[in-house]
């Protein structure tokens, strides 16, 4: 079996210490891709160095979460605009909305995300899309850009069902990931309408691991859980679910 994360932050310094280890655990879990996406220009040198060290396990997106996008907006699009003419990377992300917590840079987050989009269907690469309590500024971006070539993943979508067939209307797929097998959530209400060919694995490692390891870090090994729950969802296989997610993924980045 091929399983691919299709959004894993493992150049966090989290995992600087055993990362070899981590790394052994999940290819024992199947898992033989890792994507990288980038949240600030740091990241982006941390992740190709990772890249480097483990060639075929990772491939590294570039992007500017929308929480760290700054006033000199133009000094980041001359910096995003350098790495990718520099570097082959596989998709621009992470990059988005957040207005969970603050809204007063909404307008600077909404300039940032129409460069990056640009820049996404300029090279014709897909995106990875961060959306937080934002889901109409998104989706009507999104809409606005869409001419034909733009594609990506709505990484971990948490929204309705209605929200989850608009984004995949317009040539997205939805990023499943830990939220799925937490007691309270509602997601699997939310997609078990949703055909499985538009859903891809992630885990966002280190982050939202899932049951039964909720609150502990993350890695892509766990991805054997998102699996497992996503099989009672749609009451098949595991091995079907890793077949049409991994199929969808090398698809959408060409891979």
């Amino acid at each position: 079996m091929q399983i691919i994360d299709t959004h894993a932050h493992m150049y966090d310094y989290i995992f600087h210490d055993d990362i070899e280890s981590v790394i052994n655990s999940c290819v024992v879990s199947h898992v033989t891709k890792m994507l990288l996406p980038s949240t600030n220009f740091s990241d982006i040198v941390d992740a190709i160095s990772l890249k480097k060290r483990y060639e075929t396990l990772f491939d590294v997106m570039c992007g500017i979460h929308p929480t760290n996008v700054t006033e000199d907006i133009l000094t980041q699009q001359k910096l995003l605009e350098h790495h990718v003419a520099n570097y082959n990377f596989i998709g621009i992300g992470e990059i988005g909305l957040d207005f969970y917590k603050n809204t007063t840079e909404k307008e600077l987050q909404i300039k940032m995300f129409h460069i990056c989009l640009s820049i996404a269907s300029q090279l014709s690469l897909p995106v990875s899309i961060h959306s937080r309590n934002a889901f109409e500024d998104t989706y009507a971006i999104l809409k606005h850009h869409q001419h034909g070539n733009l594609t990506g993943v709505i990484h971990c979508f948490s929204g309705t069902e209605e929200e989850a067939k608009k984004y995949i209307d317009i040539g997205f797929v939805l990023g499943i990931g830990g939220i799925i097998t937490f007691k309270n959530s509602h997601l699997c209400d939310a997609i078990k309408n949703i055909p499985l060919k538009n859903i891809v694995l992630e885990t966002d490692s280190p982050y939202l691991s899932p049951h039964p390891h909720r609150g502990e870090r993350n890695t892509p090994a766990n991805l054997i859980f998102i699996t497992e729950k996503l099989s009672e969802i749609y009451n098949t296989t595991t091995t079907e679910i890793i077949t049409s997610t991994t199929s969808t993924a090398k698809n959408i980045f060409k891979i």
